[in-house]
């Protein structure tokens, strides 16, 4: 409606140099951001202070690169109106997991302090206003604390109790 007016609240953000647009809004809706908001504010309105102190991630060429990408992939998918967002929420839903995962990296957090940060979200997935529940970040019964990049990707995603015995190195009497 053209008779909406910005209130003091409105905020605008321009990526500084090495940051773009993608990276920026991948820090800012990531976990770790958010936290630190969520514990520092206390009222509606995110204020000036408490965004120029909230944690910035390492940002080197590899990981600016790997964000983009997903970003730019989640947006294709969630643009796509010729199939029903229930059609494309799974895929969509892993991207989101995915860019968070590559911002925590970001940070180097120790895997227990990750855990539980991302375990301050557990149950508000459909607070998060992507047009979709999202799921917790980890199952409800998984107790490791590896950190999101790792449990994301495919080698452990794959990994087995029988893959890793098939993989061990054979022991003879003669290496004892």
């Amino acid at each position: 409606s053209s008779d909406l007016i910005p209130y003091r609240t409105f905020k605008s953000l321009w990526p500084a140099d090495g940051w773009s647009p993608e990276l920026l809004s991948a820090v800012l809706n990531g976990p770790l951001v958010n936290a630190y908001v969520a514990v520092h504010e206390t009222g509606p309105e995110i204020t000036n202070e408490v965004l120029d102190m909230a944690p910035m991630p390492r940002i080197t060429p590899e990981l600016r690169a790997e964000v983009e990408t997903l970003v730019n992939r989640y947006i294709s998918i969630v643009s796509t109106l010729a199939m029903p967002m229930k059609e494309l929420q799974p895929e969509a839903e892993r991207l989101l997991l995915e860019i968070d995962a590559a911002i925590l990296h970001g940070y180097g957090l120790p895997p227990r302090l990750e855990r539980k940060l991302l375990d301050y979200f557990n149950g508000f997935g459909d607070k998060r206003t992507v047009g979709f529940p999202v799921s917790d970040y980890f199952p409800e019964d998984y107790g490791s604390t590896i950190p999101l990049w790792l449990y994301l990707s495919d080698k452990y995603q794959k990994s087995t109790p029988q893959d890793i015995i098939d993989n061990l190195p054979a022991i003879t009497h003669a290496d004892l």
